[in-house]
């Protein structure tokens, strides 16, 4: 069993720094310095290729139509510090290897000065961001909190989860969480999830997602089978062909476009019952 040592850095950010300035978030944390982590013996440290579970574009926009439908809305809030609220190894079998940091300069106690210490250290618990396997100890500690509160893991969609009592769907993008289904219970669900021992901000409408803003638009149902059928023909237009430009059989395209859109469906069936 080894023994990891690596060290830390302190950072000033501007997040969404290509943003309007209006929403440019200022920020100062500290973080471990995941270029650099050797064992006792000096030599670099390995780690399996293992990261946190993807949030994809699909997905969000599942959460966006549900939340459109007769009954339901959508809400979403910030994890505070959200890696650090899970520890080193959390959900992993196996030893535990023990990982040592240096102390920043900044950080050090007046007598350690004193005293001539010259590279004082401690061990790390928590999953600082910058560590390799950070991602994926956030995702384990989260996910077990979630399966607690009756959050069941959806089938072939990494970090989307579903309460089927509460009729909810959960959509997890790193510290970012967004519930969406029947308007009367939004409530009841973020009190599981926090009572389950996750730290969230206070909910807020649904807005920047995934990089992208999300805003209702209303429509009538007339102007909405207007665009399906829009849609139709242009699909018929690629039957024929065997691959387009994405390289994936248009079987498969296909498939996907409308089984999104059958989840819509099925979720809707679910809601009205």
């Amino acid at each position: 069993m080894h023994t990891h040592v690596g060290s830390l850095f302190d950072l000033c950010l501007g997040k969404g720094s290509e943003l309007e300035e209006s929403k440019i978030r200022y920020t100062g944390r500290v973080v471990f310095g995941g270029h650099r982590i050797h064992h006792e013996f000096g030599i670099a440290a390995g780690f399996p290729e293992q990261g946190l579970g993807a949030s994809v574009i699909s997905a969000s926009k599942l959460c966006d139509a549900v939340a459109m439908l007769p009954g339901c809305d959508g809400e979403q809030s910030d994890a505070t510090s959200a890696y650090t609220q899970s520890k080193l190894g959390t959900g992993m079998k196996g030893p535990y290897i023990v990982t040592w940091v240096e102390i920043l300069r900044s950080q050090w106690r007046p007598e350690w000065i004193k005293a001539g210490t010259q590279r004082p250290c401690c061990q790390l618990r928590l999953s600082l961001y910058g560590h390799p396997m950070s991602g994926k100890y956030w995702e384990n500690h989260f996910t077990e909190k979630l399966l607690k509160c009756d959050f069941d893991p959806i089938p072939g969609w990494e970090c989307l989860f579903f309460h089927r009592r509460l009729r909810l769907i959960l959509s997890v993008y790193v510290d970012d969480f967004k519930l969406v289904g029947k308007q009367e219970n939004l409530k009841e669900g973020w009190k599981l999830i926090t009572g389950s021992g996750l730290v969230l901000d206070p909910p807020t409408p649904l807005g920047d997602y995934l990089g992208c803003g999300q805003f209702p638009v209303h429509i009538t149902p007339e102007e909405a089978q207007r665009r399906l059928e829009h849609i139709s023909p242009l699909l018929d237009d690629i039957d024929d062909l065997k691959k387009v430009k994405t390289g994936k059989p248009v079987k498969a395209i296909r498939y996907n476009m409308f089984g999104f859109f059958a989840n819509v469906l099925k979720f809707t069936a679910i809601s009205q019952s």
